[in-house]
């Protein structure tokens, strides 16, 4: 009797993950969509009156904010973070690249030749996830795309990435050092020091 009941219940078990994975994916498709629309409405350069309320609307959802904590160290928000199931497409890849690239060169930056960058994503969820589900080369390339990093190949680049939870304010931060600065040493994880990020 017990193993007919944790049978059944194995079974309703995977049609709910199957369900929910496929919900997931679905609704991921759907947000890259809508970003998707309202970058192209944001590019048009001649909006007119009747888009301009559709304008302001696309404005609050906030774009990447680039901000300079610390000499040798910048800092970049993104209000979202790398979706879990979704399958890596150009459309996905371009979304981040453009919005990091597009933000750093709005600002007179000097591009770094020796780089960590400590990447991390706030989820809303406190749950398991692996790191490299995540399209963290999206997010290198659009730092190095916006000129803010020489190179990142092995001898110009670090990285590593941190999870975290935040309902309220999901996104992800990129945080990227200048090395030199640094004399090419750091230490991760001491709260007194400034330049430290937990």
């Amino acid at each position: 009797m017990k193993e007919i009941a944790i049978e059944k219940f194995i079974d309703r078990l995977d049609k709910f993950i199957k369900v929910t994975n496929s919900t997931y994916e679905k609704i991921e498709r759907i947000r890259l969509e809508l970003f998707e629309l309202m970058q192209q409405t944001l590019e048009v350069q001649d909006i007119q009156d009747e888009y301009k309320e559709m304008a302001c609307l696309c404005d609050n959802l906030k774009g990447p904010v680039v901000s300079f904590p610390y000499d040798g160290v910048t800092q970049i928000t993104v209000y979202d973070y790398p979706a879990r199931a979704v399958k890596k497409s150009d459309k996905y890849r371009n979304i981040w690249q453009y919005s990091i690239s597009s933000a750093l060169r709005k600002h007179d930056i000097k591009t770094i030749s020796s780089a960590l960058i400590i990447i991390r994503f706030f989820l809303p969820l406190s749950v398991a996830w692996d790191p490299d589900n995540r399209a963290i080369n999206y997010v290198i390339n659009g730092v190095k795309l916006g000129r803010l990093i020489k190179d990142d190949s092995w001898d110009k680049m670090s990285y590593m990435v941190i999870g975290g939870t935040d309902k309220e304010n999901p996104r992800t931060e990129i945080w990227v050092y200048d090395l030199e600065k640094f004399d090419n040493k750091i230490t991760i994880g001491r709260k007194e020091q400034p330049v430290f990020i937990w």
